[in-house]
C-alpha cells in the first residue's frame, strides 16, 4: 500500500537513506513520522511494507532509484516497516 501526501509549499529536505548507499529513501517510524512527513512541506510518498512480502521486496529497488531522482526536487520517498510500526500502518497505511 502506498500513501501520498501533498503540501502547498515545497522547500526543505526529506533527507536520510535506508539501504543502498545511493538511496535517498527515508526510513520512517513512530519517532520521526510526524517531523518527516506530517510537518514537512515537501511532497512525500510513503510505502508501508512488510520485510517478508514479495511485492514489497520488488518495490524497494525501484523506490530507491526513484528516490535519487527526486532528490532536490521538493519530494521524497519513505518506507515504514508495517510489521514493527503497526500503529502507524493502521492510522496511515
Amino acid at each position: 500500500v502506498v500513501s501520498a501526501r501533498v503540501n502547498e509549499s515545497i522547500p526543505g529536505s526529506g533527507g536520510g537513506s535506508q539501504s543502498s548507499k545511493d538511496s535517498k529513501v527515508v526510513g520512517l517510524n513512530g519517532s520521526n513520522f510526524q517531523e518527516k512527513v506530517l510537518n514537512n512541506p515537501e511532497v512525500s510518498m510513503v510505502a508501508f511494507i512488510a520485510p517478508w512480502c514479495g511485492h514489497c521486496k520488488a518495490l524497494l529497488p525501484e523506490w530507491e532509484t526513484a528516490s535519487t531522482r527526486l532528490e532536490g526536487k521538493g519530494a521524497f520517498l519513505g518506507t515504514v516497516d508495517a510489521t514493527t510500526e503497526q500503529s502507524l500502518a493502521q492510522e496511515y497505511g
